[in-house]
């Protein structure tokens, strides 16, 4: 079953995180209640031990972790310390960790730990306790695999490293009855590398390896308090609403697959992207572009190569009329 609740709360912290309204002034605590308040919203267990100054909030030993539905695991993100210090101007910064730890457990057979990196990153909060911006930018924003179990083994041969550079955005969050967020995000380039292989010298292994430039994001989402989306229906009813597009320049990737002696190899360019999407509770909407598609691929199963060229590739989905 997918675990909306977790996604939807994971995707709008990291947007908080890496999201600072305008001339008015914010206090430390005013940022940390929110935070609080809009985690526990979503049904995270938040524990931490908050040190407050007359100018400053520093949270230790931040912890935040949500059960995954029908007893089927934990999802846990241990920030460490996170400190919001008044600057004087009526803004607030927010002082992230480097690296934050992020670790997820699906019924005792499988286990991850990612590595969120967001090494030199700058954090304003500006506005009003019920109007917030954040203005964030980063030289970079990475992810990467420090750990990984399946069924207690635990397995050295897989690799991720996702790596956005030149990162800067704003998000704004207003409670408006709803908490409305409303962001944008910019990177100059988004590069992957994914490999698995089975292990003990094992008859499959794969490799991803591409990149993405100029990207371009965008969203508006409104979210009802103590929003719950394992139950969708319920949290449209209650307001719930998101729309948003993701654009990009020249990009591509190379992959490889191995199993059991059945190769594939290949490889894919294109000029330009983009996906959309809107949700609420009239209708479901998303749709994408691409440009100047280029592919090849080979494999043992074919005596010859395949080639692909495609100028220009678009879809669109919607559904519509939800009764009731």
């Amino acid at each position: 079953m997918t675990n909306w609740k977790t996604i939807g709360g994971s995707a709008a912290f990291i947007t908080l995180m890496g999201s600072t309204a305008s001339i008015a002034e914010i206090t430390s605590q005013e940022v940390w209640n929110d935070w609080y308040q809009y985690m526990s919203g979503f049904g995270y267990e938040v524990t931490a031990t908050p040190d407050v100054t007359a100018d400053s909030v520093v949270v230790n030993n931040l912890m935040l972790a949500m059960p995954l539905p029908d007893d089927g695991g934990m999802v846990k993100v241990d920030f460490g310390k996170i400190s919001f210090m008044d600057q004087g101007d009526g803004t607030v910064a927010v002082v992230l960790p480097d690296q934050k730890p992020i670790a997820v457990s699906v019924d005792n057979n499988f286990s991850v730990t990612l590595n969120y990196d967001t090494t030199g990153m700058s954090m304003v909060v500006s506005g009003a306790a019920d109007d917030m911006t954040y203005t964030y930018s980063a030289p970079k924003v990475a992810i990467s695999i420090a750990d990984l179990m399946i069924d207690g083994d635990k397995i050295d041969t897989a690799k991720l490293d996702i790596i956005l550079s030149d990162v800067a955005g704003q998000s704004t969050s207003k409670m408006m009855g709803l908490r409305n967020i409303v962001q944008a995000m910019s990177a100059a380039s988004l590069t992957y590398d994914f490999a698995l292989a089975e292990p003990g010298g094992g008859k499959f292994a794969m490799t991803v390896k591409g990149s993405m430039s100029d990207l371009k994001m965008d969203s508006d989402s409104s979210i009802p308090a103590d929003v719950d989306f394992a139950k969708m229906s319920e949290a449209l009813d209650n307001g719930f609403a998101a729309k948003g597009g993701l654009t990009w320049g020249a990009g591509g990737y190379e992959f490889t697959s191995n199993d059991r002696g059945n190769s594939v190899t290949g490889s894919s360019s294109s000029d330009s992207g983009s996906l959309k999407f809107a949700l609420d509770r009239e209708m479901l909407n998303y749709g994408g572009t691409a440009t100047g598609t280029k592919s090849s691929f080979t494999s043992s199963d074919f005596p010859f190569p395949i080639d692909i060229t495609i100028a220009e590739a678009a879809f669109n989905h919607c559904w519509t009329g939800r009764k009731g």
